[in-house]
């Protein structure tokens, strides 16, 4: 519940010793992070400041790994010019088969740069959901509670399209409202 994440959030900024947390809240982790460590490939890279600074310094390292390949692929392009017109040239040969090896090299570095700079990203296939009317859900003198009655007179309408937001203390009967209308548990 809101009040419990707003005492939660005010200790740990008052906290003063290390404290190593996972979220998916963006606005905590860049009021919480001050230094924040990605998880990309295998490896973990520590940078300093927030979520939000993370992203600059990963954003100026991405633009480096493009120049850098861009970089890279002038210069294999020159060296396959050069073998492409020399290549046959006895008195070239070797020169031809030494820049034929720098290409190679050259070619590993920009795989190494395109799997560094590549993000897997997960994918969802939901099938879509079958067309409802404008009512969704409509519950008339609800009462809910497991042994004893939580709540009860609970009267709701809800539309198609619209968000809404569960809050209360904690233990009041906010998951225990969803259950019952989810048909997990037996209404009161």
């Amino acid at each position: 519940d809101l009040p419990s994440l707003v005492w939660v959030e005010r200790y740990l900024q008052s906290f003063r010793g290390t404290l190593l947390f996972v979220s998916h809240d963006r606005a905590l982790l860049n009021r919480l992070a001050s230094m924040t460590l990605y998880l990309s490939h295998g490896e973990l890279r520590p940078y300093k400041g927030n979520f939000d600074a993370m992203l600059e310094q990963r954003a100026i390292e991405s633009e480096q790994l493009e120049a850098r390949r861009a970089n890279l692929e002038t210069q294999r392009e020159h060296l396959e010019s050069f073998v492409e017109r020399f290549g046959a040239k006895a008195s070239k040969a070797s020169q031809a088969q030494s820049k034929a090896k720098q290409i190679e090299r050259i070619r590993a570095l920009e795989n190494d740069i395109r799997v560094v700079n590549t993000e897997q990203s997960l994918v969802f296939k939901l099938p879509p959901a079958p067309p409802s009317g404008r009512e969704i859900l409509r519950v008339k003198d609800l009462s809910i509670g497991y042994k004893s009655t939580l709540a009860s007179g609970i009267q709701l309408l809800i539309e198609k399209n619209a968000r809404i937001a569960i809050i209360g203390s904690n233990g009041i009967g906010k998951s225990t409202f969803l259950k019952t209308i989810a048909g997990q548990i037996e209404a009161r």
